[in-house]
This record gives C-alpha cells, sequence and structure tokens, in this order.
C-alpha cells in the first residue's frame, strides 16, 4: 500500500520527491477534536492519520507525499491529519487510542464463549455493554451436529457486531441453572437468548424464532435501548463446568432389574 511504503520510506530516511502540481488540493482531511470522533471513531471506513507540528522539519518533508497519497487512495483509504500545535493532543490521542482498539477488535475472529465459570461470566459480561447469552438444547437433543449449526449462525452474528461494545456467551440447557431462573430460561424453551446488562441487573428476552434474521433484529433492538426489558432477581451464580468436549452426548443406561426382584424387596 503506498501509505505503507511512504512511511518505511521515512523510517529509513529517503526523501521521496513529489511531482505534484502545487494547485492541486489535498484530499487529506484536516482533523480536530470537534470532528474526529464523528468522522474517524465512528466511520466504518479505514483511515490513517498523521499527527504533525508547523515547526518540525521531517513533518515539512513528508507534506507533498502525503498530499500525493491522499489524492492516490481517494476511494479506497481515508487520509486525515491533525496539528499539534492547534489541537489537545492528549484528547485526541485519547480518541487515537479508542480508534486503535477497535481497529484491533476488528483483526480478531469473533467469540462466542461457553459459559463455564464465573470467571468468564465476569471478564465477558461484566464489562460489555451487552452480553447476549443464548441458551442451546441439550447435547442429548440436537447433538454435535445440531449444535454446531447454532454455535455457527452465532458466530455469523458476532463477526457482524464486531465494532460494538457487545459480548455472545452460551451455556448448554440446564447446565447453569441459577442463571435460568434469573432470567426466565428452562423447561422445554430451549434454544433461547437473552440480552442482558450486568451492571444494570437488567435482561431482555428473544420473543422471536431461533433464527440469524431474527437474532440480527433483536441485537440491533437491544443495541437501541430494547424493549421489555426486565429486572434479574439477583445477580446470578455461574456453576465451574466442564466445556463442552465437541462430541454427542452418550445415554446412561441405568441397571436393569426385574419386577419380581423390587417386589421381593417390598416383602
Amino acid at each position: 500500500m503506498q501509505v505503507k511504503a511512504l512511511l518505511k520510506d521515512r523510517l529509513n530516511g529517503k526523501s521521496g520527491g513529489s511531482n505534484d502540481k502545487k494547485s492541486e488540493p489535498s484530499a487529506s482531511v484536516e482533523l480536530n477534536s470537534r470532528n474526529f470522533d464523528e468522522l474517524v471513531l465512528k466511520s466504518k471506513e479505514l483511515w490513517v492519520v498523521e499527527f504533525f507540528a508547523p515547526w518540525c522539519g521531517h513533518c515539512k518533508k513528508l507534506a507533498p507525499e502525503w498530499k500525493k497519497a491522499s489524492n492516490n487512495l481517494k476511494g479506497k483509504v481515508k487520509l486525515g491529519h491533525v496539528n499539534c500545535d492547534e489541537e489537545k493532543v492528549q484528547e485526541l490521542l485519547l480518541q487515537l487510542n479508542l480508534l486503535l482498539l477497535n481497529s484491533w477488535k476488528q483483526m480478531l475472529p469473533p467469540e462466542v464463549i461457553e459459559l463455564t465459570s464465573q470467571d468468564i461470566m465476569e471478564e465477558k459480561c461484566g464489562s460489555a455493554a451487552i452480553c447476549f447469552v443464548s441458551f442451546l438444547p441439550d447435547i442429548l437433543d440436537s447433538k454435535a451436529e445440531g449444535r454446531n449449526k447454532y454455535l455457527e449462525m452465532l458466530l455469523s452474528v458476532a463477526e457482524k457486531f464486531k465494532r460494538s461494545p457487545y459480548s455472545f456467551v452460551w451455556a448448554a440447557a440446564g447446565k447453569q441453572p441459577d442463571l435460568e431462573n434469573n432470567v426466565g430460561v428452562g423447561g422445554y424453551g430451549y434454544p433461547a437468548m437473552v440480552a442482558l446488562n450486568a451492571k444494570k441487573g437488567a435482561y431482555a428476552p428473544l420473543k422471536t424464532a431461533f433464527e440469524l434474521d431474527h437474532i440480527v433484529e433483536f441485537v440491533k433492538e437491544a443495541g437501541r435501548g430494547g424493549k421489555g426489558n426486565l429486572p434479574m432477581n439477583n445477580t446470578p451464580k455461574v456453576e465451574t463446568i466442564e466445556p463442552w468436549d465437541g462430541k454427542d452426548g452418550e445415554v446412561i443406561e441405568e441397571d436393569e432389574f426385574s419386577l419380581d426382584e423390587l417386589m421381593k424387596d417390598d416383602l
């Protein structure tokens, strides 16, 4: 990419002359504390931002090449620049850190983690703005093939909302009884999903079918504040359990006995 090559040349001390016409305007956007958040942090496009000072010699040498790159990459990558002498640099650097954090998050694969301990609950749901908890059918009901289809669907949802401060976790039916009791899940109601706000102690259930389109709409609605939010009775306790091994479940056969033997024991 031209920006990468440009920065590499600068690090190696190359000046890289420019044949740009001075009259050609630069496509690099002037950024400041008033527009940085709206233009950069909330953008779905890739941004490369230069923080410069007018008195900096290296910055002056970079200026024509930066202008050239911004014009050549127009429509592909957004380039912007911040005058550090005029702006509150510390405030903008904080925003830049958030931008880098979000960019790093975009590079990571989506996660849908099984709730197997209180630590996972606190890590994934304690800090997230919204934690979407799915309760999947017992492995004997869905088998491994069915469970994996559910998890693949949830991963596609997590991928779609990677830019949002959400987390996605799941638990097998009956494995986390206290959590189920707190959010009104159980009985024959699997699969199920709730949007959980651990900090506020509130949740909202998915009331439509457990299907991709319905779940995507549910996540969007929860991000807008949700409907039908309910308070949890208390802070749910998450049991420490062994994670699913990825296999089909095994039916535990009970010892056979005859009716005659049972009758003898009662005599």
